[in-house]
């Protein structure tokens, strides 16, 4: 199974918190395509969401695109800091997405 294509984007959603207030919450969706016609997903919250997707539209897709999503720790502890070279924990969000292909 080959990563196809991984695409990140902007939402913000109502959230209905205590006492019926509603706020807005931002966050990032990441969707994660397969070959094999597997789909992955994953969401992060934060207030960076801009520069987020487009780290992952812009770095991150490309650089994941081809590989295993299964092999998680060769692309994060060895491919990730020898091509990109950034370390382990910027990646969590796309982690949760690439961590939904083994379970």
């Amino acid at each position: 199974m080959k990563i196809t294509k991984v695409e990140a984007t902007c939402h913000v959603v109502p959230v209905k918190l205590i006492l019926d207030k509603v706020t807005r919450e931002p966050f990032v969706f990441v969707r994660v395509e397969t070959d094999e016609g597997i789909s992955g997903y994953g969401i992060t919250m934060g207030n960076m969401r801009f520069s987020t997707r487009d780290f992952i539209n812009r770095e991150l897709a490309p650089f994941l695109k081809g590989k295993d999503p299964l092999d998680t720790e060769r692309i994060w502890n060895v491919d990730a800091i020898r091509e990109l070279g950034i370390q382990v924990a910027t990646m969590t969000n796309s982690s949760t997405v690439r961590w939904g292909f083994s379970a």
